[in-house]
């Protein structure tokens, strides 16, 4: 925010967010549909990589299976 306010020579953050959203207004749906939308990035688990963390987990629950549980006293 702080370079977009010094690019912009205004003397807020909050000026530049004023600007922003009224310009914002005034852009078609489609336009504003475009400039908010945010490009997400594909996650892919190779074969090997989803392996290899299913075999260090299944170690991991070897050596330390977890929390142990106590039940409450019926009183």
């Amino acid at each position: 925010m702080e370079r977009i306010r010094l690019r912009g020579q205004v003397p807020t953050i909050s000026e530049v967010l004023q600007i922003a959203i009224m310009k914002m207004d005034l852009m078609g749906d489609d336009e504003l549909i475009e400039f908010l939308r945010c490009p997400r990035h594909e996650i892919v688990i190779s074969e090997n990589v989803a392996r290899e963390f299913r075999n260090q987990s299944l170690q991991e629950l070897k050596s330390d299976p977890g929390d142990e549980f106590i039940y409450p006293e019926i009183l």
